[in-house]
């Protein structure tokens, strides 16, 4: 598998949780600069795209021969490493349309592109009570927070001290070897169905603006109303 992370600090640190039988097995790379949207722009556009044509080429593809994955560096696929929070799962989002868009071949691999999940925040308990917590989304901590301070009738804040990952660069490293001692419960593999591809295309097609401002509203009301956010 060819592990992607956002930045070179993030890969030295993910590297050093690695085993040394995994460092073997992965291949690692670091994007710096932004993935264009394949969907939004022509091929020669996008293939200009320092970042693109690096994976493209790190992962053994050919824009000459897309339908031809024979020669794949990597045939356990992509698993993007990138920050926990929004703009992480954005970046791992759009390099996955983009992959897609250009070697639709991609999709029909089962298991092909996958995420790493890892702590987004941690909250561990004051004084007497050691007790720890880790959530991996915010939406997650929201609503364990909301029925925390109902049943409890106090703040999360007075109880627990929260501390907030931003990326992989902000783990301990006592933390990221654990990532790799638990990994497989940490990636998730994305499922590229029809339905799957069409959700893609709602967010990310320039054709489908008016789907896109709808769904974002009504995921906005959602949340106003305290319900839990659906899984973009």
């Amino acid at each position: 598998m060819l592990w992607i992370t956002e930045g070179k600090s993030a890969m030295t640190h993910l590297m050093g949780g690695m085993s040394q039988a995994q460092r073997s097995v992965f291949g690692m790379m670091a994007i710096r600069g932004k993935i264009l949207n394949a969907l939004k722009h022509s091929d020669v556009k996008t293939m200009a795209n320092t970042e693109i044509m690096g994976i493209i080429a790190a992962m053994g593809l050919s824009i000459k021969a897309r339908d031809d994955v024979s020669k794949l560096r990597y045939p356990g696929g992509i698993v993007w490493a990138t920050d926990q929070d929004g703009d992480g799962r954005h970046i791992a989002a759009l390099g996955t349309v983009t992959l897609c868009t250009l070697f639709p071949v991609l999709r029909a691999i089962p298991g092909f592109f996958k995420f790493l999940n890892t702590p987004l925040l941690r909250c561990k308990g004051l004084g007497r009570d050691k007790s720890e917590l880790e959530f991996d989304s915010s939406q997650d901590f929201i609503d364990w927070k909301r029925h925390y301070e109902a049943a409890e009738g106090c703040a999360v804040e007075d109880r627990f001290a929260i501390k907030y990952y931003k990326g992989l660069a902000t783990l301990e490293s006592a933390d990221v070897r654990r990532v790799f001692q638990q990994l497989a419960a940490r990636l998730v593999t994305l499922v590229l169905d029809a339905e799957t591809h069409a959700i893609m295309l709602k967010y990310f097609d320039k054709d489908q603006e008016d789907a896109r401002k709808d769904a974002l509203c009504e995921l906005a009301n959602r949340l106003n109303r305290g319900e839990t956010a659906p899984i973009i």
